[in-house]
């Protein structure tokens, strides 16, 4: 009895610890900064992901709307958008430290880039604001540049991202 008693506990524990870790949805990642110049920075990002949605969300810890917006879109994670990647880019306007506490719990790709690279892309997207977010369909094009979270107009705007082959 023993003999078969331990077994069964040691495979009922592994599987409750898969199905947490399933539970926990995406994992947060940093991602190291490309090492280009400022104005290449948001094209080199994006070639990591080509032939996928992404959702780039520019924002900052200090941020209000930013983290509200965290919260109403982290639900969506495991249902609705749950084939969308989400890249999360953030400059040194946001504290390191603060900034490495607050990302395991946004999960998504992170980049933590400076100022002047930051700007760069900004200038690029022709907005300076937080939060911003682009939708990058499969094909890399950009949809228009969202300034705050525009809830159901920004989602079917990446509803229809997921539905072009």
């Amino acid at each position: 009895m023993k003999s078969i008693l331990l077994p069964a506990l040691c495979c009922a524990a592994l599987l409750f610890c898969c199905r947490c870790a399933q539970a926990a949805g995406p994992a947060s990642q940093v991602k190291k900064t490309p090492s280009v110049v400022a104005e290449k920075m948001l094209d080199t990002i994006l070639s990591d992901y080509k032939g996928e949605v992404v959702l780039l969300d520019f924002w900052a810890t200090w941020c209000g709307p930013c983290l509200r917006a965290h919260k109403e879109i982290d639900p969506l994670k495991e249902g609705r958008l749950k084939d969308v990647r989400f890249v999360y880019i953030t400059s040194t306007t946001s504290p390191r430290e603060k900034w490495d506490a607050m990302i395991p719990d946004i999960h998504g790709d992170h980049y933590y880039l400076t100022d002047g690279q930051l700007s760069a892309i900004y200038s690029q997207i022709k907005t300076n604001a937080f939060p911003t977010y682009i939708v990058v369909g499969r094909d890399g094009s950009r949809s228009e540049a969202f300034i705050g979270y525009q809830g159901e107009k920004m989602l079917s705007v990446i509803d229809k991202a997921l539905k072009t082959k």
